[in-house]
């Protein structure tokens, strides 16, 4: 089982978790949810490492992953700031 993603594959999945959400029309929200628990990503970033044994094997195993890092809510928040 792969544990770390390179920086260029994490970027990646980032960017497709954003597109995701953007085209789910749900953009909004998530920004505002991520927003609010900004000063938390230590801790998500940890509930993300727990999550993952239960999303092995399914799509969101990627996201999970990539989330592991507390700069990569950051950089998600960022990427949603972009969407349009």
């Amino acid at each position: 089982m792969q544990t770390m993603l390179t920086p260029e594959q994490r970027n990646e999945t980032l960017r497709r978790l954003a597109e995701n959400i953007t085209r789910m029309g749900i953009r909004m929200p998530v920004s505002i949810i991520l927003d609010v628990f900004g000063p938390f990503d230590v801790l998500s970033s940890q509930f993300a490492i727990m999550a993952r044994p239960f999303v092995t094997g399914y799509r969101w195993e990627h996201y999970a992953r990539a989330l592991t890092d507390e700069t990569s809510w950051q950089e998600l928040r960022r990427l949603l700031s972009r969407q349009h």
